[in-house]
């Protein structure tokens, strides 16, 4: 919220679209919708909008997960030893 407050024009513009995101709690609760902001802000998109899609569409809850870099252990997995 604090991005509308700085970067509109006029202060009444922000305080109606932050009113309009906090209504968004009502029905989405105060953690998702934080979630929700976080990444548009990440996506440098922190409009009513693409934080209303995000919460509609289950976006808010993924997380940047770190991949899982561990070998596969598998029986037709040959390995590195079988290109040598």
């Amino acid at each position: 919220m604090a991005w509308h407050l700085h970067h509109r024009v006029h202060p009444e513009q922000a305080y109606r679209t932050c009113l309009g995101l906090l209504n968004l709690s009502r029905e989405y609760g105060d953690a998702r919708l934080e979630n929700a902001c976080q990444q548009a802000l990440l996506l440098e998109y922190p409009w009513r909008q693409v934080i209303l899609n995000l919460l509609t569409n289950h976006r808010d809850r993924l997380k940047d997960e770190a991949p899982d870099e561990s070998p596969v252990e598998h029986s037709n997995v040959r390995g590195a030893g079988y290109y040598h």
